[in-house]
């Protein structure tokens, strides 16, 4: 109930994409398959981080090239971190 009224929150403010991208995170997080998160990494970069995206953040695009190459090598649980620390600051 609380996630609910959050993302009713976000999206009245304008800021839906912003919450969206934190949960996917969480998730990416919670996965113990490499698979898992190698397919998970490619659905957040498609979803947040690529140009025109359904749901682009809007956070320095250095920031996203840096996170897509390390993607490149390997989808590690801390590959999202400092968009994740960027956009937590932002929704605070």
């Amino acid at each position: 109930v609380l996630r609910k009224h959050f993302l009713n929150f976000c999206e009245k403010h304008w800021c839906l994409e912003n919450a969206l991208f934190l949960l996917e995170v969480e998730l990416y997080h919670s996965l113990s398959k490499e698979q898992e998160r190698s397919n998970m990494a490619s659905k957040i970069v498609d979803s947040f981080l690529e140009e025109d995206g359904p749901f682009e953040l809007a956070v320095d695009s250095s920031l996203k090239r840096k996170t897509q190459a390390a993607l490149c090598v390997s989808a590690t649980s801390s590959c999202f971190d400092d968009i994740f620390e960027q956009v937590f600051v932002t929704l605070q």
